[in-house]
């Protein structure tokens, strides 16, 4: 087909026909139609250009916006997973795991969002990681304070004053080592591996003792050593070192009494241990424990005395029987009340052979204080002489009786 003949089809030319046109109208038509033809064509490729950059611009737009929702998911499944695994590992640990679990997920959070959220729980977490810490550090304290009193205790073993003291220790270690638990099982270890009853050993130990079955007290303490609680310890080493003495095994006694001054070199303790040393025949070691514990007695007049009343007395044991009976001379205006050193002075009595005076002292001891008194009875062997005497027979039997203990 002809130029000519596609322009008279689009129109720009008409048809030949039979009458003779002016060939420079039909130039100018035949231009026109060119223009027509050519702008048509031109605005056609603008038109479809525009549509495919709008579509290709679409497109782009659309995949972007799947990829970032691709990513979003993705971010959200860590996310996810990271809570699933907080839940399964460490909700149900202690709080120091769980403040450096918070602090680790504070920072690798992946939206700002959670990291606000981590944020506040670490700051939750932290604070309650400082109220179980100034938790533990008061408890401390509370049974060190405790234990003190305890082993100040060891002149006059009183269940009256006792018990309730080894109550109150018995409820702090159960509250302090459940908050240790509850604050790190790794650094403290857990509450099963921590505590120990040793209220209950101490009541058992008692009873065999008011029973006088020595054998059964010692080895009931004994067997307790290895868990008892070093705070408490120095106290218990005493009352088995008191068995031992009642069962006249001097250097066990003397032994373990050592022991309980290694842990707590008090006044109470090295006069204890005093006492273990003379009755296994270490008098001059025994005076100079009683001169250690009345270095540290200074500040208790009372225990302070009770040590110098000993030292009479052990003196006379050491051959100085002029410079003891003088010492006590001395001494004897100032134990006031008197009931208060009552079992020393008989036992004074007895070292220095004042035989009445032992009595009269021995009687009002078991009028006073029973069960202390019968125990320190089968404890002392500085009063074996009256054993046979058939007025200390009836003495002691009168108050076994009144204390239903076996003749």
């Amino acid at each position: 087909m002809t130029l000519v003949e596609k322009l008279e089809k689009v129109g720009a030319r008409p048809k030949a026909s039979g009458a003779k046109k002016d060939p420079s109208l039909e130039r100018l038509n035949i231009y026109i139609g060119l223009a027509k033809f050519l702008f048509g064509t031109f605005a056609l490729g603008l038109i479809t250009l525009v549509l495919n950059q709008q579509y290709r611009t679409a497109q782009l737009e659309l995949e972007r916006a799947k990829s970032e929702h691709a990513l979003g998911l993705q971010d959200k499944q860590v996310e996810v997973e990271y809570l699933h695994k907080f839940q399964t590992m460490a909700m149900d640990k202690d709080i120091t795991v769980r403040v450096d679990f918070a602090d680790y997920m504070k920072s690798v959070a992946l939206s700002k969002t959670l990291q606000e959220i981590w944020e506040k729980y670490y700051a939750a977490l932290s604070k309650r990681q400082a109220e179980h810490q100034e938790k533990i550090e008061r408890l401390k304290n509370q049974k060190k304070d405790a234990a003190t009193e305890l082993n100040a205790v060891i002149l006059k073993p009183s269940d009256s004053i006792v018990g309730p003291l080894l109550e109150k220790l018995q409820r702090i270690d159960a509250e302090l080592y459940t908050t240790q638990e509850a604050l790190d099982k790794s650094r403290y270890g857990t509450f099963k591996e921590n505590y120990f009853d040793f209220q209950s050993i101490y009541d058992d130990a008692a009873a065999a003792e008011r029973a006088r079955d020595y054998e059964r007290e010692r080895d009931l303490l004994f067997g307790a050593m290895e868990r008892i609680p070093k705070t408490v310890k120095p106290y218990f080493l005493a009352r088995l070192a008191g068995a031992y003495r009642a069962l006249h095994d001097f250097s066990s006694a003397r032994a373990v009494m050592q022991q309980a001054v290694d842990l707590a070199p008090t006044a109470e303790s090295l006069f204890r241990l005093a006492i273990m040393q003379k009755n296994d025949r270490q008098v001059q070691r025994a005076l100079e424990s009683l001169k250690r514990a009345a270095e540290l007695s200074d500040d208790d007049p009372d225990t302070l005395r009770q040590i110098e009343l000993v030292t009479a007395g052990y003196l006379i044991h050491n051959g100085q029987r002029d410079e003891g009976l003088r010492l006590f001379a001395a001494l004897e205006p100032s134990l006031q009340p008197r009931d208060n050193f009552i079992t020393n002075i008989a036992w004074f009595y007895a070292v220095a052979g004042r035989d009445d005076d032992f009595y009269a002292a021995l009687e009002r001891s078991l009028q006073i204080n029973r069960q202390a008194t019968l125990t320190w009875i089968d404890q002392e062997v500085d009063i074996d002489k009256y054993r046979e005497d058939d007025r200390f027979k009836q003495v002691v039997l009168q108050a076994r009786g009144r204390s239903g203990q076996r003749p």
